[in-house]
């Protein structure tokens, strides 16, 4: 029980300061004078990253950690399931949602050079 209150409670603490941390850097990031990184698009783009690769990290150490310890009773098939639909509905909307601003007619990254 206090297993759980705490993994609950550091969870909770956890996620704000993971988001907060992501796009304080991201704006750091999107107010750069580097062409290219002064996008408002990019701290979105920088937390839905993140949120992607740290699935991706969890589920790199869970599958191998899963099956040496036997904890196939703990970390199910439908864990692992639904981090996965996770990581497909992140990945899927990550580059659709941004990426159409940096391709879209008319948007070039301002380099100084006349083209």
């Amino acid at each position: 029980m206090r297993y759980e209150t705490a993994s609950l409670l550091l969870a909770g603490l956890a996620t704000p300061l993971v988001l907060s941390v992501h796009t304080v850097i991201s704006f750091d990031f999107a107010v750069a004078v580097l062409p290219g990184w002064h996008t408002t698009i990019f701290p979105p783009y920088f937390v839905a990253g993140a949120i992607y690769s740290g699935f991706a990290m969890v589920l790199t150490l869970a599958i191998p950690l899963r099956k040496f310890y036997h904890l196939e009773k703990l970390v199910t098939e439908r864990h692992i399931d639904n981090m996965g639909k996770v990581m497909l509905a992140t990945g899927s909307s990550w580059p659709t949602g941004t990426g159409w601003k940096c391709s879209w007619p008319g948007t070039r990254l301002r380099t100084g050079k006349p083209s």
